[in-house]
């Protein structure tokens, strides 16, 4: 159960990083963002103890939120303007990659199909989780990074 003791403590160390971050910001779309993301991690964690108790993790339910969901809450100028958290939003960009990559291994070592199933969903999540950490590093950074001309070609929409 070497994995699962991994997995829980990797849950943990994400929802208290989250919870931290939702603490520490006064916009209240980030505060519910990171929220949401704290309790995914949460979630996860118990549907690992489940796992690690022999229980079927299936009667966790993985949460069904989008990242425009999630993104939906946040003032784009604002949020642009009040938020220079850059290291932040990229350490947690390394949480949410660090789980991926954890559980993509250890995939291989497990037996039970419902585990593997359940695992794969959890990845799902986590993906889910790094896009949306993503855009939130795009946006912060995009207004100090991009140029726009009407000279070049296509630009992307943002």
């Amino acid at each position: 159960m070497h994995i699962m003791e991994a997995a829980i403590a990797m849950e943990r160390e994400g929802a208290s990083f989250y919870d931290n971050l939702a603490a520490d910001t006064q916009d209240e779309g980030l505060k519910k963002l990171f929220s949401l993301l704290a309790d995914d991690e949460r979630r996860h964690e118990r549907i690992f103890r489940a796992m690690a108790d022999g229980v079927d993790g299936d009667e966790v339910p993985l949460n069904e939120h989008q990242s425009d969901e999630l993104l939906s809450a946040l003032d784009g100028q604002k949020f642009a303007e009040t938020h220079k958290q850059m290291e932040l939003y990229e350490r947690a960009l390394e949480i949410e990659l660090k789980s991926i990559e954890f559980y993509t291994e250890a995939l291989d070592s497990l037996t039970d199909p419902t585990d593997t199933q359940i695992v794969k969903q959890v990845i799902q999540e986590e993906r889910k989780h790094y896009d949306t950490l993503d855009t939130i590093v795009q946006m912060v950074s995009r207004p100090d990074s991009w140029v726009e001309d009407a000279e070049f070609g296509v630009r992307d929409e943002y």
